[in-house]
């Protein structure tokens, strides 16, 4: 079962059960909350220096869920560091300054290995270009309109024929008539 993020309300339940006395799996009994998730919360209460047999506040609630459910910031990889150092460079060639028109990124990319000896891979690059630079944010795809088959195409000829006043003629009439016409060397 994946990790599980508690509510508030749930928080509050777990430390006010904790308080009282109950222990880990108890309070896995009677919240229906895993016995390994209660733990992490009261250990994180004990960390964080509140004691047992005294009311807990929103404040404590909110204290121990950050303490718990807070990620520290994982720090920016090599790569990451070295396409960074080109972001005004990057910056100019998307945006097609002194250029015709704007570079590919996997052109940025060529350029930037073989002018200026970087070492991250492409995926590292787009991630920046997007995330950084909020490259292809603004682009939108423009959607056509599908081309009809040649069934389709047919379908509306007839329709228009239906309707162009002359009436509805059957298309297996209209195919004999002109085989009729062919024989008798007319067509």
């Amino acid at each position: 079962m994946p990790y599980r993020e508690l509510t508030m309300i749930d928080v509050k339940e777990v430390l006010r059960r904790w308080s009282a006395g109950h222990g880990d799996r108890k309070i896995d009994r009677e919240t229906g909350i895993d016995r390994k998730t209660v733990g992490r919360y009261t250990a994180a209460a004990e960390r964080l220096g509140m004691v047992r047999g005294r009311e807990m506040t929103d404040d404590d609630a909110h204290a121990v869920a950050q303490c718990v459910q807070s990620r520290p910031l994982v720090a920016p990889s090599e790569e990451w560091g070295e396409v960074a150092q080109h972001r005004e460079r990057i910056e100019q060639w998307l945006a097609g300054q002194g250029e015709p028109r704007p570079l590919r990124l996997t052109k940025v990319h060529t350029l930037l290995v073989r002018d200026h000896g970087l070492r991250a891979s492409y995926d590292t690059l787009w991630r920046f270009a997007t995330q950084q630079l909020g490259w292809r944010s603004s682009r939108r795809a423009v959607r056509r309109q599908p081309r009809r088959t040649r069934c389709e195409e047919r379908r509306a000829r007839q329709s228009s024929h239906r309707h162009s006043g002359r009436g509805h003629i059957p298309m297996r009439n209209v195919l004999a008539a002109s085989r009729v016409e062919r024989r008798m060397g007319k067509g």
